[in-house]
């Protein structure tokens, strides 16, 4: 899983997205992500066929300077701040995690496959 640099949320909830995930990731400015919060992070998915989104995700559009803006209810639900750190991990060619720089380990090493994530 490549990791990237960390990124801090800006006063009104925006945060840019690393110029390596977004290449790896193929956004553009205008892309729609699709943010799903389980438990400390938050899993960003650019690619969801319609009938596999779930009710609790949230959708996002990149700008023209690489940045989302992170709805408040997820960042309460999150307990993400102004000022918070945030690192990205690359899971595969469509998603992403993103968890904030203090949070423990363990959620490194999810895994995605067809009967959702998984933590060994």
């Amino acid at each position: 899983m490549k990791i990237y640099s960390v990124k801090t949320i800006d006063n009104i909830g925006r945060l840019i997205l690393p110029g390596e995930l977004r290449k790896d990731l193929s956004l553009e400015s205008g892309t729609k992500l699709y943010l799903l919060p389980i438990n400390s992070i938050v899993i960003l998915y650019t690619d969801v066929n319609k009938k596999d989104i779930s009710p609790q995700s949230i959708v996002a559009e990149v700008d023209i300077f690489g940045r989302i803006t992170l709805p408040r209810e997820l960042m309460e639900t999150m307990n993400w701040k102004e000022k918070d750190d945030i690192k990205a991990y690359h899971a595969d060619e469509k998603t992403a995690i993103l968890r904030m720089e203090e949070d423990g380990y363990k959620h490194l090493y999810a895994r995605f496959g067809p009967e959702g994530i998984t933590y060994p």
